[in-house]
């Protein structure tokens, strides 16, 4: 079975592993278990900086991280990317993030007990600002998960 950098483990198309919703208007597939967690992390980020981007932003991709042959947190919908075209890739690591809104985003992934289960993109050695993802399938499975 495929997995993920993280440990998770990666989902196929079509799977009945992974569940839609929607924020303003703009569709997030996530894997199902994590559906909570996403829709608990899409609210906060929306308070900070409204989405608004349908067909740039979302959660499942089934693919490899760009240019390896590495799964993708995607691939395991355990990821989403948030109003991509602001926050681009590989540039500047706060890349579309007002100095206000980087902070409020710390605070929640340092100081909330739900946040510290995410990741943020823009703390990786080639920035991914958009990015958010669920930081491991072994502290997932923990019994102090409080989306358990």
């Amino acid at each position: 079975m495929a997995t993920t950098p993280n440990g998770f483990t990666v989902i196929t198309p079509g799977s009945a592993k992974l569940d839609r919703f929607e924020v303003a208007g703009v569709p997030f597939v996530v894997w199902k278990e994590a559906l909570p967690a996403f829709r608990w992390l899409t609210t906060f980020l929306h308070a900070v900086e409204p989405v608004g981007e349908a067909g740039w932003d979302g959660g499942y991709a089934h693919r490899y991280v760009a240019g390896t042959s590495v799964w993708s947190e995607h691939a395991a919908a355990v990821a989403v990317d948030w109003n991509a075209s602001q926050h681009g890739r590989g540039g500047d690591r706060f890349a579309g993030w007002s100095l206000g809104q980087q902070r409020v985003i710390r605070w929640m992934l340092t100081e909330t007990a739900k946040g510290k289960y995410f990741e943020w993109g823009a703390d990786w050695q080639n920035p991914d600002p958009m990015h958010f993802e669920l930081k491991s399938a072994k502290k997932w499975t923990d019994p102090a998960n409080p989306w358990k």
